[in-house]
């Protein structure tokens, strides 16, 4: 299904608070959202340390497309909360609830003909497999095609020998595919196997594969069936790839259903819709009407049904681009889950309770994500679009900044393969080139200004440093840090920014703020940064969720600080946040081991303090200091970042000294990440919890 994507110049929030708009931009605010993403901001300044408490929900008043992003907040305290997610069938339990004793049947099978003896290499004794001697501990799926799966069960059997009752341990091999249903068929046992050029499957049998994988797999469709077109844009039609697949895309407009923009049938469904009723005015030109009566219809198999009351014809190519993804990459989970389609109120939903400030954990979110960035990958396929960008990246000239360069660099791709400035960019930024956020972005209808900044401010797609003057009216509404700012003329809005208001920064010109062109090339250092914070809803959807200021960036940042700003101001000198930040980086140390040294310095932390939490010795801590085969640890710098309470900008600059880069496409690197961002203050314990919560290990160093 395609839900809460985002249409062109819109967004839209219906009854139910979801937000939606097309190809997960909102050019209305100039905010820029992943597909299926909708989040609620928290903003850290740069300077003045403000004490304030997280802010609770925010909703949107129900009404049509209206411009500006939040029209009022509804504040909710800490604790707990209730959410609906989708309650799928695991494939797990479908297994060993219908199949167990056909894996004991196979295992008695192989004993009797003799061929067990051969595999695990001694004379087995037993008389028939039963549970007190066969164990099941886990199972792992690979995907081999659209309908075909492969599932490998390990296998823990207590066999009698003439030596006595020893363990043997092997992996079950099971063929797995879906037709009118579920066929499985066990083929082997064997000691061990490895799996070359296999995606991986989750228990709910959808792909686990990083988002190049989905390019790559975008791309590989491309070029199955149509050959070498993917490098013509004018060859790749969303029509024409359903029909090669295919698969028929029909327009309806279906009932009580706006947040839904496309829903695939696997099987023959039925579907209520309005039918489409057209007249004619005076003039002979015709126009449609309101059906009055909805009517049942049967859909076929192999169907796409774009909803034309959220969708208009034209942007239909992304929601069909968007369907062929779940055709090819989720049709296993939703022929699992015995559904005919991907129609997202046909899904059984649960409801459960969780931490206020916990994300929930749903996997219908995870497959529209899929979908999503795969219906990038077959707008703007990776080797093309990539090729693309570079050329223009070094024909451009004439910029004064990257922002720039990116702006131009997408205007002539958009005219060359006729898509939209934000879809270029969006796709730029999803293939690495973080820079490109600072260009094509639009504010209330209009342009922002091409700027710049630092590309360790913004890797993160929770920040963003772009913001619509409504939107911080009503959060300032809400946020007693962010209203004393902006009241006693600290902060200002200008061209799509909140930005310090001193004379480097900040320039008035016929009643309104503009940034001057050092700020434009300097953002990060001279706006307040905001924090999406995402939130899931039912079904896959993603709401509005709650904003909190973030006090411990401001205090973390002010403290490094603070000794650069009073030895300057002992000098007779007056540095602002911008000078002394500029002077920190000129003088951390480029060496791990001193860079390390540094911060323990201005913490006034003792090697026996910092030993003990590491649970090391002083001669250990000493050795992984100066062995950059040890230090380049995620799990060592990260508890050094915590150890030491460092705000985000000098955690990756501590990275960066270790040469280690994190992988965000790695589900544990991104929840370092997230540690890095919100919760270096809050201590180790903290961090482990989180990541435990999570179905991750906690984080350790092995002094072995």
């Amino acid at each position: 299904m395609a839900i809460n994507n985002y249409a062109p110049d819109t967004y839209r929030i219906y009854k139910d608070n979801i937000l939606t708009a097309q190809y997960g931009e909102e050019k209305g605010s100039g905010i820029k959202y992943d597909p299926l993403t909708v989040a609620g901001f928290s903003y850290a300044s740069k300077k003045n340390s403000l004490k304030t408490h997280r802010n609770g929900y925010c909703t949107q008043r129900t009404g049509d497309i209206v411009d500006g992003i939040l029209s009022r907040f509804i504040y909710a305290g800490k604790g707990k909360r209730t959410v609906t997610v989708s309650d799928p069938v695991s494939m797990t339990k479908l297994l060993f609830n219908h199949y167990r004793l056909s894996m004991y049947s196979f295992l008695n099978k192989i004993r009797l003909n003799g061929k067990l003896s051969q595999i695990v290499g001694i004379h087995v004794l037993n008389g028939v497999f039963t549970r007190e001697y066969v164990n099941f501990p886990e199972v792992r799926y690979w995907r081999e095609s659209r309908d075909t799966f492969i599932a490998d069960i390990d296998v823990e059997l207590k066999l009698d020998t003439q030596q006595g009752r020893l363990e043997w341990k092997g992996v079950l091999v099971a063929f797995c595919t879906f037709t009118d249903k579920l066929h499985v068929t066990f083929e082997e046992l064997t000691a061990g196997v490895y799996r070359k050029g296999y995606d991986p499957l989750n228990g709910y049998l959808v792909p686990v594969v990083k988002n190049k994988r989905i390019d790559e797999y975008a791309e590989w469709l491309w070029n199955t069936v149509f050959g070498e077109q993917t490098y013509d844009p004018r060859k790749r039609c969303a029509e024409a790839l359903a029909e090669r697949l295919g698969l028929n895309v029909q327009y309806y407009d279906i009932c009580d259903s706006r947040s839904i923009k496309g829903i695939l049938f696997f099987a023959e469904g039925e579907l209520l819709i309005r039918p489409e009723i057209y007249k004619e005015d005076e003039c002979g030109i015709r126009y449609r009407v309101e059906s009055p009566t909805p009517v049942n219809i049967k859909v076929s198999s192999g169907t796409i049904v774009i909803n034309t009351c959220s969708v208009n014809r034209d942007y239909a190519g992304f929601y069909i681009f968007h369907e062929c993804i779940h055709n090819e990459l989720h049709y296993l989970f939703f022929r699992l889950q015995q559904m005919g389609s991907n129609d997202p109120r046909k899904m059984k939903t649960q409801k459960i309770e969780i931490d206020d400030d916990d994300d929930e954990k749903d996997e219908m979110f995870f497959i529209e994500n899929q979908a999503n960035r795969g219906a990038y990958g077959l707008i703007m396929p990776y080797s093309h679009i990539k090729k693309l960008i570079d050329e223009e990246a070094a024909r451009v000239t004439g910029f004064r900044h990257e922002g720039e360069r990116y702006d131009k660099v997408m205007k002539n791709i958009s005219l060359k393969i006729c898509q939209p400035h934000f879809m270029v960019r969006i796709r730029m930024v999803q293939l690495g080139y973080i820079k490109a956020k600072g260009s094509s972005q639009t504010v209330n209808g209009e342009d922002v200004p091409p700027f710049d900044f630092d590309i360790d401010s913004w890797r993160d797609s929770h920040h963003t440093y772009v913001i619509d003057e409504p939107t911080v009216t009503a959060l300032c509404g809400v946020n007693k840090g962010l209203n004393r700012l902006i009241k006693k003329g600290y902060y200002v809005c200008a061209e799509g920014h909140v930005v310090r208001n001193i004379p480097r920064f900040v320039e008035s010109r016929y009643d309104k703020h503009f940034l001057t062109d050092f700020a434009n090339a300097h953002v990060d250092d001279c706006c307040l940064r905001f924090v999406k914070i995402y939130r899931r809803g039912n079904a896959g959807r993603t709401a509005i969720d709650h904003m909190y200021y973030d006090e411990d960036y401001l205090r973390q940042t002010a403290f490094y600080l603070s000794d650069i700003k009073n030895k300057a101001q002992l000098e007779g000198q007056e540095l602002d946040d911008f000078d002394a930040k500029r002077l920190f980086l000129q003088e951390f140390p480029t060496n791990f081991k001193d860079a390390v040294e540094k911060l323990r310095e201005i913490n006034g932390i003792t090697l026996e303090n910092i030993v003990e939490m590491l649970s090391m010795d002083r001669r250990t801590f000493g050795r992984w200091l100066n062995d950059s085969r040890r230090y380049r640890n995620e799990d060592f710098i990260t508890l050094l970042c915590i150890i030491f309470k460092l705000p985000d900008w000098i955690s990756m600059m501590l990275f960066k000294r270790a040469h280690f880069m994190l992988d965000e496409d790695d589900r544990r690197h991104a929840a370092i990440l997230h540690i890095l961002r919100v919760q270096t203050e809050n201590g180790i314990e903290a961090a482990n919890e989180y990541l435990c919560r999570n179905h991750l290990s906690p984080l350790s160093v092995d002094v072995t």
